[in-house]
């Protein structure tokens, strides 16, 4: 319903208003603004507002199935001159009980995609129908709580996503991601910071797919980079501060998501052996079939040792042992191949009294 202006004089006099008003199934579509002359070239200058109850309203349009992500809005100025086509003003949000996000900014030149600038913010189930349109199969599932803000800015030869926010948050675990990616349709380059604080190892049991302890508190940070499909995790300050015990890693990944290509050092530190760190112990070697020694264990130990490889072949390179116990100090140099699979071990054990 609504009214196209003067079609004759629009098309190649003078500019005409528009006003359009009506409904795309239960979808409320609003078109006004001035268009034309179209001749010699076209011209126009239009506001577009749609509001969509249900985005599952808009399936047959998209051609699949959407789901219901809630209200959608949206509402953009789309205009053409000198042969220039460009969208101001774009303001989208989606606002549901699973769901919420938007994206605002504008497209100078949408033909040449020129000029983009445009915010995008996203909460987990948005994240979550996303990569599922997308066909993106993550190595590990998306924690319940995410929030990500970003800016997508520049032109279709230099497309960049600035100004990365991802904070992430689940049962005792805050994990914080600043980055961002330059020319994302070519080489898709990420540079970026990463710090996460853990209450306890456990917590990230279910993404290393595996059945990690239930020791202290951890904090990380580091940096993460890529170039296309390799991701790298550099400058890696890790440290875990436990019942009597204390362990730093410092180092980095180069196949972060293969987990390979280690390249770390670590120092750890046990003051004594309390009943729960000796649980956990046992417990995390059951499941590469090592049984911890229990009647061996010492008063105290100290380790420091370079970690190489990858979670199939982890070796340990220059070990530097130290235990105390009973009136005995024990030092011990050796190399390990695979700690996963204990082979190619060399020692060296000096024995003395404790100073």
């Amino acid at each position: 319903a609504g009214s196209l202006g003067n079609i004759d004089l629009a098309l190649d006099q003078a500019p005409t208003t528009m006003d359009l008003k009506g409904q795309v199934a239960e979808n409320t579509l609003s078109i006004s603004g001035d268009w034309g002359p179209l001749m010699p070239a076209p011209n126009l200058d239009l506001l577009l507002d749609l509001k969509v109850p249900s985005t599952s309203a808009v399936a047959a349009l998209a051609g699949y199935e959407i789901g219901d992500f809630g209200v959608m809005e949206m509402s953009a100025r789309t205009r053409i001159a000198d042969g220039v086509v460009s969208i101001d003003d774009i303001v989208t949000t989606l606002d549901g009980e699973q769901a919420t996000s938007s994206i605002r900014g504008n497209i100078s030149d949408v033909v040449l995609l020129g000029g983009v600038n445009i915010s995008i913010n996203m909460d987990t189930e948005a994240l979550n129908r996303l990569i599922d349109v997308l066909n993106i199969e993550l190595p590990v599932p998306l924690p319940p709580e995410v929030s990500l803000s970003a800016k997508i800015e520049g032109h279709k030869e230099g497309l960049n996503i600035n100004d990365i926010d991802v904070q992430v948050r689940d049962e005792g675990t805050e994990i914080k991601l600043t980055a961002e990616v330059r020319d994302i349709l070519k080489s898709r380059q990420i540079t970026g910071d990463v710090q996460a604080s853990i209450d306890s190892l456990n917590r990230l049991s279910k993404y290393a797919n595996m059945e990690l302890p239930a020791l202290g508190a951890l904090e990380l940070a580091g940096q993460v980079q890529s170039n296309k499909d390799n991701y790298q995790l550099q400058n890696l300050d890790a440290q875990l501060n436990a019942d009597n015990l204390n362990l730093k890693v410092t180092g980095g990944v180069e196949d972060l998501v293969g987990v390979a290509g280690i390249d770390a050092m670590a120092d750890l530190v046990i003051d004594s052996f309390s009943e729960q760190n000796i649980a956990e112990l046992e417990k995390l070697l059951a499941s590469f079939d090592i049984e911890l020694p229990v009647e061996m264990l010492p008063q105290s130990a100290r380790l420091s040792t370079r970690i190489t490889g990858s979670l199939e072949q982890l070796g340990l390179a220059d070990i530097d042992a130290e235990v105390i116990d009973q009136g005995l100090k024990l030092s011990a140099t050796a190399d390990v191949k695979n700690v996963l699979k204990p082979e190619g071990v060399l020692s060296l054990i000096h024995i003395s009294e404790p100073t």
